[in-house]
């Protein structure tokens, strides 16, 4: 397996496939994060002599790439995780740490609001010294990230500027609908296959009883994916519990106006996703929309991508904002 062995979409199933046959091989579980900023096979190998990266845990943070210049913060889509910005942290110029992160992991029932909260406690002990700082967020990530921009400018601490990419909000978030059963499952299949189609063989599933469903869907993906052939059951619905958390907790999240500068990339190649409607800013606030030539998945990937780092790094060498003194506590 080369370097080059991750997938764009929520989740990255050659990611995991790695991870299993490391913990198979060696005993030790190490971090789905360690792959970003140790994403050889070499790094890794050291990350096992070290014992230090292995962990049980899963904190919210991610530090990406180190910078003492400025900040961009980056936050998980549905899936949960943040290997989607790999990409991204390549494009980052010297100077600019990047600090990612990543949802809870363990299915739990969430608000958007309280993963706010969360990932702006877990940013407090790397923003001590202040910096620049910039949030941007791919899919459901950019929901979290205007909820965390609402936070921080009611403690009184204005980010330079907000970037959401291709993000979604609840149709009603007063709704008592929730995304489960076999929608659930098409949608999540789809999340991990990006781009591609879902197979027609799919649709039988849904005449299945619910307990078969999940076997029945890991069956066809493996049919799909290659990589999906060392991802066990138990494994599967994991993912699957944690895609579910994070999807319902969007559709119960109302956005709230903010007043940092704000942009959203969105891709005029619709795909239409259960309980969800296009961003928009409540309240009359003000948002930039940028209309990109791409689908949801390729919008984070190629030279649509290079387009969304520029238009972020332009934004901050040119602003005249005045930034909070105070760090977060």
């Amino acid at each position: 397996m080369d370097d080059n062995f991750f997938e764009q979409g929520g989740t990255s199933l050659l990611a995991v496939r790695l991870l299993n046959a490391i913990a198979a091989e060696f005993g030790k579980s190490l971090p789905l994060a360690s792959l970003l900023r140790h994403g050889t096979i070499a790094a890794q190998a050291e990350l096992l002599a070290q014992d230090a990266a292995a962990s049980s845990g899963r904190s919210p943070l991610v530090v990406l790439r180190d910078g003492s210049e400025s900040t961009l913060v980056v936050v998980h889509p549905v899936g949960g995780n943040v290997l989607c910005y790999r990409e991204l942290t390549a494009l980052v110029p010297d100077g600019m740490a990047v600090l990612a992160l990543q949802s809870p992991g363990d299915g739990s029932e969430r608000e958007v609001g309280e993963l706010a909260a969360r990932y702006i406690e877990a940013l407090s002990g790397q923003l001590g010294a202040w910096r620049p700082l910039h949030l941007l967020g791919w899919s459901m990530g950019g929901v979290i990230a205007q909820e965390m921009t609402r936070q921080l400018e009611a403690r009184g601490i204005a980010p330079l500027g907000l970037t959401l990419i291709d993000s979604c909000q609840s149709a009603d978030s007063r709704t008592a609908s929730r995304l489960e059963g076999y929608a659930l499952l098409r949608n999540f299949v789809r999340d991990l296959l990006g781009s591609t189609p879902v197979p027609e063989a799919f649709a039988a599933i849904e005449t299945l009883d619910a307990g078969r469903q999940p076997e029945a869907a890991l069956a066809v993906l493996r049919d799909t994916v290659a990589s999906a052939g060392q991802l066990s059951l138990p494994e599967f619905v994991t993912l699957l519990g944690e895609y579910q958390a994070n999807y319902n907790a969007l559709v119960r999240h109302a956005p709230h106006a903010i007043s940092t500068p704000t942009r959203l990339f969105r891709a005029t190649r619709k795909q239409q996703f259960p309980l969800l409607t296009p961003f928009a800013m409540p309240d009359g606030g003000h948002l930039e929309v940028v209309a990109m030539d791409e689908d949801h998945f390729s919008i984070v990937q190629g030279e649509a991508l290079r387009a969304i780092v520029a238009q972020v790094l332009r934004q901050g060498s040119g602003a005249d904002q005045t930034l909070a003194e105070q760090p977060l506590r």
